[in-house]
Formats: structure tokens, sequence, C-alpha cells
């Protein structure tokens, strides 16, 4: 992802980032197209929604082609895989 110009973004809560001293940042600070990364699987993140709640695309599914709400809260991540500008 690196060598494709991606950068890492951690939440706090991840102690095992793929970089060294990567950027903290929040919930709060997600942009449409980051790739949200957990154990084993990743969504893109679209926006949030009138309650708050997440609302991606993933594969996998048979909403995977429309965003839906996400069934995991941000704590849920380790981190953000971010296009670099």
């Amino acid at each position: 992802m690196l060598d494709a110009g991606f950068e890492w973004y951690s939440f706090d809560n991840y102690e095992n980032d793929p970089v060294d001293d990567p950027v903290i940042i929040s919930g709060d600070e997600l942009l449409q197209g980051d790739i949200l990364v957990c154990e084993g699987h990743m969504e893109i993140f679209d926006h949030y929604d009138e309650n708050g709640n997440l609302v991606v695309y993933s594969w996998g599914s048979t909403s995977s082609t429309q965003p839906h709400r996400s069934s995991r809260n941000v704590s849920d991540y380790s981190g953000v895989w971010r296009l670099s500008d």
C-alpha cells in the first residue's frame, strides 16, 4: 500500500501499526474513500448517516454494491489507508 501511494493513519486503540510513528486520527477525521481496516476485513468509508452510524462499501454480501450501514464501530477498526494527495 505504501508503494502505491497510500498513507497509514492509526486509531489510538491499535498497537500493531504497519508503519513506524503513524499519524493518529479519530473517527471524526474520516474522509470519503478511506479504507477502514480490521482483522481480516476492509471496508471503504462513504459517510456517517443521520444517526452517526458508519455507511460503508464492503464486499462479500448482497448489499456490497450499494453503500450500507456498517455493523462495526470506529473502535472496531485498526486504522485507515488513505491515498496521499
